[in-house]
């Protein structure tokens, strides 16, 4: 099977930034790349202060085209209202270049509220489930 990367045709001009939103962790899996986990969680304006100068950059770049926020941790659900904050601060920004946000989860923390607000903001964010 090849590797999606290798199949993908646009990866060129993709900016990534990841913000680590929080280093605690609601499970404690043996086989997690997280050695520091506290509960420390960004706030938003550092997370919006980055994102404005990853929209500068791309904007300004003429190798990058798009824009992909991406939310990490621990678990970034547990940061939750943080993402709610950005994702919806972004639809009202409307940058003039294409930006995609997105989190990798391991699920557990999805719920009936957040669950609607996902739902409701399909378009903008995506949600990328860890089961291993």
């Amino acid at each position: 099977m090849e590797p999606l990367l290798q199949r993908q045709t646009d990866v060129s001009g993709h900016r990534m930034c990841m913000l680590i939103i929080t280093h605690a962790c609601n499970l404690s899996c043996s086989y997690c790349y997280e050695s520091h986990k506290s509960n420390e969680r960004m706030d938003a304006t550092l997370a919006k202060n980055i994102i404005l100068s990853e929209i500068a950059l791309v904007q300004s770049s003429e190798k990058f085209k798009r824009l992909e926020i991406h939310f990490i941790g621990g678990e970034p659900f547990i940061n939750f209202p943080l993402i709610m904050d950005i994702v919806e601060w972004l639809d009202n920004l409307k940058p003039s270049i294409p930006i995609i946000a997105s989190c990798s989860t391991n699920g557990t923390l999805v719920d009936d509220t957040n669950k609607k607000w996902l739902q409701a903001h399909r378009g903008l964010f995506h949600v990328i489930l860890s089961y291993d």
